[in-house]
């Protein structure tokens, strides 16, 4: 018995026990079930279902999202300092850009430092628009635009 039969015979005894008992009258009854049983019949062929979606490639991109879930609770350790991971990385962003060197020169003096600290150099990084060249000054904006 296929899918759609057994939704018919389901509609016609829901149909069946609305006539019976007197929810609708006969031709009310007997409309209801037609209509219903049409839809059902023609549903697949005005809008056929996807039996099987394509696979997509599983792709993982360098600093995709699992690096930096991994980064983010590894960044500091139990002492509360940064991990040696997560100065790496850092060290790693500053290599990026020639406009980071004193913060870099900043990062290698600093061999312990507090989250506080990670936070403003990541502020300053975030800060400095990796995409752009170094000498290209970068528009003043508004508090509140982004």
């Amino acid at each position: 018995m296929t899918a759609r039969l057994r939704w018919c015979v389901v509609i016609w005894a829901i149909c069946v026990a609305l006539g019976l008992f007197h929810v609708l009258d006969l031709p009310h009854t007997c409309l209801v079930a037609a209509g219903l049983t049409a839809v059902i019949v023609i549903w697949p062929t005005v809008w056929p279902t996807v039996t099987q979606l394509p696979e997509l490639p599983i792709e993982t991109h360098l600093g995709g999202r699992s690096d930096l879930s991994e980064l983010a609770w590894r960044a500091f350790g139990r002492p509360g300092r940064a991990s040696t991971k997560a100065m790496a990385r850092l060290r790693a962003l500053t290599d990026e850009s020639e406009a980071l060197e004193p913060l870099r020169r900043q990062i290698d003096a600093n061999s312990a430092p507090t989250p506080a600290e990670v936070l403003h150099w990541l502020d300053l990084i975030d800060a400095t628009n990796l995409s752009v060249d170094s000498t290209t000054p970068r528009p003043a904006t508004v508090s509140g635009e982004k």
